[in-house]
């Protein structure tokens, strides 16, 4: 007897002419099924191709455990290569998953369990995905082609708080390299480290609580994607340890309801690969900061039109047109550092507080108050070296103290255009070429 996989055909011996006799194949649902209620088994060195479900599968209704899984492959199921249901402790070593309907291994429900090696390829749903109250722990993870590579979705609402991680591993060509998309509250913590992201991207979106720790992770996303982007309405809280955003159009992008915090502490971003280093939305509604570390961006550091945002105790190198854009409603920036940009600050939007800041070395004006901003209060600002105007303020509200200006030697100091509303107290101007304030 013999099966011909490229035909998905059997060939029976039967030792004699079948002319006249009937053989019936029967469609497999699962290459191999286990017990809910089995545990300590181990399966070695398998092949598991084109069944109709799932190649490997836990059914549904115990707590199945003390489960391993080595030298399996899993290809062509209709659904996925591997699945358990409410099983715990399972541990896959060295496994394969490729070419399947869904997702190359997929945990349900109160799943839990480890993967140490594993190559997991063109899988359109995911490469791992968890449901409800799933978490693993990942290591040495190949992931090429699927949908994602690592996918959450759909946590229960119970209050409790579930950690999974990945490690040492390269993810490429995926449409989202990781995915959290939730749905219900339940926070959850994501330690990501040692990992590549190549034609891929950190896609964050829902409605619940979660902590996303990047510790040694490399992300060239090409020039038309963004490496880490946020939406919906979840509380989100991103941290960086040695991670470096080599490529992309937005380093970061921001739209989304929620309340988010960036620490950018630990990230790195390339100045002539990333266009816009953190990108807000106008529809991102919620309380947004941006806190700490360096931004750079070949045109923007920061281009926020989102209301209620701040940016605090960050450094702004480089950019063509705008170190800090400061758009919608609200907007706050808080001892921020402006070196080599464009212009160092734009206020486009109203009630903006830009409180402590340092402006340095522009190709243009220091700050830029726009003919859209109104109620502006600039409080602490030192502005030196720049070519264009220490503060521009066009047909706009605007109250400045502790204002300090030094060799803005081509052009002037503050420059108010008519229709402005200027309260100024303690100004300090020090060389600031042919004139020191200018009303027109």
């Amino acid at each position: 007897n013999q099966w011909d996989w490229t035909a998905n055909e059997l060939f029976v011996n039967i030792g004699a002419n079948p002319t006249g006799g009937t053989i019936e194949v029967s469609s497999r649902t699962y290459a191999i099924a286990i017990s809910p209620n089995v545990s300590n088994v181990a399966f070695n060195n398998f092949i598991l191709r084109s069944p109709a479900s799932n190649a490997w599968h836990i059914l549904t209704g115990g707590s199945a455990s003390g489960i391993t899984v080595n030298n399996l492959e899993a290809y062509n199921s209709e659904n996925d290569g591997f699945q358990q249901n409410g099983s715990t402790s399972v541990a896959y070593t060295n496994v394969t998953s490729t070419d399947n309907g869904d997702d190359g291994i997929s945990f349900h429900d109160t799943s839990s369990g480890s993967v140490e090696g594993a190559y997991l390829a063109n899988n359109p749903g995911g490469a791992m995905d968890h449901g409800t109250t799933a978490q693993t722990d990942a290591n040495n993870v190949t992931c090429v082609g699927n949908g994602h590579c690592l996918g959450f979705s759909t946590y229960a609402n119970d209050g409790i708080t579930r950690t999974s991680s990945l490690t040492n591993s390269t993810i490429s060509s995926s449409s989202s390299g990781l995915i959290l998309s939730q749905d219900t509250a339940g926070e959850v913590i994501l330690n990501v480290s040692s990992t590549n992201f190549i034609n891929s991207v950190l896609l964050l979106q829902g409605g619940n609580a979660s902590r996303i720790n990047l510790n040694n992770v490399t992300f060239n996303s090409g020039a038309s994607r963004s490496p880490i982007s946020l939406s919906g309405g979840a509380v989100w809280n991103i941290n960086f340890t040695s991670t470096t955003i080599s490529s992309g159009l937005y380093g970061i992008y921001l739209n989304g309801s929620g309340t988010s915090t960036v620490d950018l502490t630990g990230l790195t971003m390339n100045p002539s690969s990333v266009d816009i280093g953190v990108r807000l939305e106008a529809g991102t509604t919620a309380s947004t900061t941006v806190k700490n570390g360096t931004v750079v961006g070949t045109s923007y550091g920061i281009l926020n039109a989102a209301n209620n945002f701040t940016a605090r105790d960050i450094i702004f190198n480089g950019g063509s047109a705008t170190g800090l854009y400061l758009g919608g409603n609200g907007s706050n920036a808080i001892n921020v550092t402006t070196t080599g940009t464009g212009v160092g600050i734009t206020i486009a939007g109203a009630n903006a507080t830009v409180a402590t800041a340092t402006i340095q070395n522009t190709a243009g004006t220091g700050i830029e108050i726009t003919n859209t901003a109104s109620n502006v209060t600039l409080n602490n600002i030192y502005v030196s070296g720049l070519a264009g105007v220490g503060i521009s303020v066009n047909s706009s509200t605007v109250t400045i103290s502790n204002y300090q200006a030094s060799g803005t030697t081509s052009n002037k100091a503050l420059q108010a255009t008519n229709g402005s509303v200027v309260n100024a107290n303690k100004l300090k101007i020090h060389h600031s070429g042919t004139t020191g304030v200018q009303t027109a």
